[in-house]
């Protein structure tokens, strides 16, 4: 089963989530971004669950302190300059866009240390 916590994408949202879910057998958590994802490391390291060995955690961004926290954060990195560039020339005239349009962006996953197999229980 998966539970989805809402927040508003800050540390503090993050490691308010945590402490809730910190008590319910999850395995893993999956942050809307890595500031969240640093809330939620923080408030299990409070509780005294170990990350990966207990709780796996991942984020969205990539941000710098990604690599700089204990252990280093598994995230998700999009090439945002490039929609930033098209959304440039969009709202500049340089680019005609009719009707809705979808832009992909080739995501990368980057593994780190906050992610392992779920422990046997």
């Amino acid at each position: 089963d998966s539970v989805v916590v809402h927040g508003d994408f800050s540390r503090a949202s993050g490691f308010n989530a945590a402490m809730d879910l910190a008590d319910s057998g999850t395995t893993a958590i999956i942050a809307g971004n890595d500031l969240m994802a640093l809330g939620v490391i923080a408030a299990l390291r409070q509780r005294g669950i170990r990350v990966p060995e207990d709780v796996s955690v991942a984020g969205f961004d990539d941000l710098p302190a990604a690599v700089d926290v204990v252990p280093a954060l598994t995230t998700v990195r999009l090439p945002l300059d490039q929609g930033a560039r098209r959304a440039g020339r969009i709202a500049s005239g340089v680019e005609t866009v009719t009707g809705p349009t979808r832009l992909w962006m080739p995501a990368e996953l980057m593994v780190r240390e906050s992610v392992a197999a779920p422990a046997v229980r």
